[in-house]
């Protein structure tokens, strides 16, 4: 019953990674494409905008992992690796807006401090809550497995 169990939470896994990898590509690809699509009359509003579009798909990336990581976790992921994910999707996330803040314009760049720091706060916090309901989870599955 337990392998059927996971099983299938390795079978949701999939597409979340599917659709991880997608936005990664999709994030570098507007990082690296920033300026063109931000180049107007009114550049330095395109590239805030610009800006905010690559802070809300890193917090996307950074929610997404966390969840790949706990379902991870839950199938066999040790400890250990399920620490690192998290640390390295949000290192990941935090050097895509760090980059995009050194690509793009100079008029750009002011936001980009603030919402890297944005970032890194809001995903401490995320991950924190994250590795709680994971230490949570596992200690009610050991007390339902012991009984």
């Amino acid at each position: 019953m337990e392998q059927v169990h996971e099983k299938a939470n390795v079978e949701v896994v999939k597409p979340m990674a599917t659709i991880y990898a997608t936005l990664v590509v999709s994030l570098i690809i507007l990082t690296v494409f920033g300026n063109i699509f931000s180049v107007s009359g009114l550049a330095a509003g395109q590239r805030v905008h610009v800006a905010f579009l690559i802070f809300v798909g890193s917090l996307l990336l950074m929610i997404l992992g966390a969840e790949i990581a706990r379902m991870l976790h839950r199938v066999g992921m040790t400890s250990i690796g399920f620490i690192g994910f998290l640390v390295s999707n949000l290192l990941l996330g935090g050097i895509i807006l760090a980059v995009s803040g050194d690509v793009l314009d100079i008029n750009a760049q002011v936001e980009f401090p603030v919402l890297l720091m944005t970032y890194l706060l809001l995903g401490a916090i995320w991950y924190f809550v994250i590795f709680i309901m994971t230490i949570v989870t596992a200690r009610r599955e050991k007390r339902t497995e012991s009984t």
